[in-house]
């Protein structure tokens, strides 16, 4: 899916139709693969981002469907894969599309639940470029959960599809805290206190957490990343980069990036020269007399 990416909820709306040419035992329980077809629309808010590329306007990323979009579907529990739905032709380049493909009914009946995912089914965080059209196509992972409601002349209906978003995006713009010239360097290390920074999941919830590396296909000091933090509350961040001759670092305390939202943050890194250790004095005597 193409996303726009705008500050705020990430949500994303999918009225789900579907079609199916089969013979069976029972309406309520298809047997044989069927064409499933869904009616999605996105606002422009952050979560729908686009799979193929984010624009940025000023503080907004818009979102829209783009051909080669892909939502994975899978059974309940995300048990097994059903397989997967793309824009239909002709129905691109806005935040409104069909996205339909075969799917496999086998044991798919009235009342189960279905699970979707966008743009891609492998959660990993890992190897980010800081490129925002990257993020786009492999890691602003959305989530969707959809009821069977019923089978009608060879048509699945199911419920109304919620997309919410995984994680964060953040913007960092680095600059040497000693003169607020650009810091432009090719690799940037992110790790947080709370040890939640999120680097891999599987689709049912079972996560390895560590540090992120993030390395961009040449210098700049612009890098894009999401972030997936599973901390609940404020966390510490340490960002940690070099420009080949000189280490940089901003450490960070009580910062909250929540899923589902964009967040710019300008970062004046600090060289060795820009940081020292610093004790806490004594302070004013408490003084009493003790007779």
């Amino acid at each position: 899916m193409k996303k726009v990416i705008s500050i705020g909820c990430f949500l994303m709306t999918a009225l789900v139709t579907g079609t199916v040419t089969m013979s069976c035992s029972s309406d309520d329980e298809p047997k044989m693969d069927y064409l499933f077809t869904l009616d999605a629309g996105k606002p422009d808010t952050y979560g729908v981002a686009e799979t193929r590329g984010l624009s940025e306007s000023g503080k907004t990323l818009n979102a829209i469907w783009q051909a080669g979009d892909k939502a994975f579907v899978y059974t309940d529990g995300w048990a097994t894969k059903m397989g997967e739905l793309s824009p239909m032709a002709g129905r691109t380049g806005t935040n409104q599309t069909k996205l339909d493909g075969t799917v496999s009914s086998t044991g798919v009946k009235k009342g189960d639940w279905l699970n979707l995912i966008t743009p891609r089914d492998v959660i990993d965080y890992s190897d980010q470029t800081g490129v925002l059209a990257d993020i786009a196509s492999k890691w602003d992972y959305a989530t969707a959960t959809v009821t069977v409601t019923d089978f009608d002349n060879g048509k699945i209906i199911a419920s109304t599809a919620q997309f919410t978003s995984q994680q964060a995006v953040v913007k960092f713009v680095l600059s040497k805290s000693s003169d607020n010239n650009p810091l432009n360097v090719k690799t940037l290390f992110i790790t947080s206190s709370s040890g939640q920074l999120a680097v891999k999941s599987t689709l049912n919830g079972s996560v390895t957490y560590g540090n992120l590396t993030v390395t961009a296909g040449a210098d700049t000091n612009i890098f894009y990343v999401a972030l997936r933090n599973d901390n609940a509350s404020g966390d510490t961040y340490t960002i940690t980069t070099t420009d080949g001759t000189t280490t940089y670092n901003y450490t960070r305390s009580d910062v909250i990036f929540k899923k589902g939202k964009y967040y710019i943050r300008n970062v004046k890194m600090k060289g060795p020269d820009d940081t020292y250790s610093e004790r806490e004095n004594y302070g004013d005597a408490d003084e009493e007399t003790w007779d």
